[in-house]
């Protein structure tokens, strides 16, 4: 993230554990097969590397200026930042699972092109009121 030397941090999050919920269970599966064929806990162990790395490298921020979208371990880095005197769109996405575990995706962008994606995070409402805020309810 570059950020300016005057922005402050608003706002910042990783992306929630419960947005997993189909690789968890799958790693749970994995780990009880384990204990019968040992070559699942290899198995186990990947999984959950690559579920802590792509959790800890999806980082999102809301400055006072701008909102950013990082990646770190994603292929080819993604990063996305839009200022917030720019953005005419906020999508917000929510399937069954986020529904009943509080969690959704967050889709900032102007006409037409999605610029910043908050996947996963477990506080829409808060971000959108932000925006809303910060927009003035456009």
């Amino acid at each position: 993230m570059n950020k300016g030397q005057n922005e402050k941090i608003v706002w910042s999050s990783y992306r929630s554990w419960k947005s997993y919920y189909t690789w968890l269970f799958f790693v749970v599966i994995w780990l009880l097969v384990g204990f019968i064929f040992p070559v699942f806990l290899f198995i186990f162990m990947i999984s959950f590397l690559f579920i802590t790395l792509h959790r800890y490298g999806s980082k999102y921020y809301i400055t006072d200026e701008k909102v950013y979208s990082v990646n770190k371990y994603h292929v080819g880095k993604k990063k996305g930042s839009l200022a917030l005197g720019e953005i005419e769109t906020l999508v917000i996405e929510r399937d069954l699972w986020g529904e009943m575990f509080g969690y959704g995706t967050v889709k900032i962008g102007v006409v037409g092109e999605i610029k910043v994606v908050f996947s996963g995070v477990k506080e829409v409402d808060a971000v959108v009121k932000y925006f809303k805020e910060r927009t003035g309810n456009r």
